[in-house]
């Protein structure tokens, strides 16, 4: 489901959400082959903060060649907020998409501001590391749409902070 150079590439991931029809077992048995690649291939510590992402306040931003995430979110045991920034070093935005409510894949052509952090999928090509991120947002009149964001990365750093105080973890 990623278009990266007019490339449409079967997602091992997002697939699941749109297009197939799995059991839970089946299901649960790939998102732990989709962790295990994760946590081998591109950062290990980002399983952890993945229950964190899922309806989370998201904004995006360019810093030179840092694209940060800017992420809000809420621990539900301890009803606390929690905030972070997930930092692609050496990173370049690719494209931005959406996924229509059909599955099919476009450009997107307008400027578009994320409210809610959706799912991810990391995965590599030609030895270079990539992050595709699904947002939810406004809907549109006609159609209902999910914009995604294609991020070209080397280096994953997390950042927790408190509102008014960053510190570093």
């Amino acid at each position: 489901m990623n278009l990266t150079f007019g490339n449409i590439r079967k997602s091992k991931k997002l697939k699941y959400y749109y297009t197939e029809d799995l059991d839970d077992i089946e299901y649960l048995k790939k998102l732990e082959e989709y962790h295990l690649t994760i946590e081998n291939n591109f950062y290990s510590s980002f399983i952890e903060i993945e229950n964190y992402l899922h309806d989370s306040k998201i904004k995006i931003k360019k810093e030179g060649n840092t694209v940060i995430l800017d992420v809000h979110s809420c621990d539900n045991d301890l009803n606390e907020p929690i905030n972070f920034h997930i930092i692609f070093e050496e990173a370049k935005i690719i494209s931005w998409n959406c996924v229509k409510e059909n599955g099919h894949i476009s450009r997107l052509n307008k400027k578009y501001i994320p409210t809610e952090y959706g799912y991810e999928e990391f995965y590599e090509d030609n030895e270079k590391k990539y992050v595709s991120i699904i947002m939810f947002g406004k809907k549109n009149k006609k159609t209902i749409y999910y914009p995604f964001v294609t991020i070209q990365f080397q280096k994953i750093k997390i950042e927790r902070y408190v509102i008014g105080i960053r510190n570093k973890n």
